[in-house]
């Protein structure tokens, strides 16, 4: 994501604590965004509600082992609020890739 896109969407994808820990980076702002998108990809399907970006928040970041943890800010069905998910993450051609699994 380039700096511009980053700034027009950083409060639409990020909470406070996001974007603080993001700071000024566009591609940590993308692996925000893609890991957000992965959670709903994996849950809603499985939850038939729809929820959004600001019902979910990335609570701790390993970059030596590429992957993050998102916690849920609100109830999905058998996913309560408070519960984390882990996303891993790739660097692949120029490309952010992220994906969660359900256990």
């Amino acid at each position: 994501m380039s700096f511009a896109r980053a700034e027009r969407v950083i409060d639409v994808i990020a909470r406070k604590r996001e974007r603080q820990a993001c700071g000024a980076s566009p591609w940590r702002l993308t692996l925000l965004f893609s890991a957000k998108e992965s959670i709903f990809k994996c849950l809603h399907p499985l939850v038939g509600t729809w929820f959004d970006f600001e019902d979910a928040e990335i609570v701790r970041w390993d970059d030596r082992e590429r992957r993050l943890w998102i916690s849920l800010l609100c109830d999905l069905g058998a996913f309560p609020r408070g519960t984390e998910m882990c996303v891993r993450y790739a660097y692949v051609s120029g490309h952010i890739l992220t994906a969660t699994i359900v256990k």
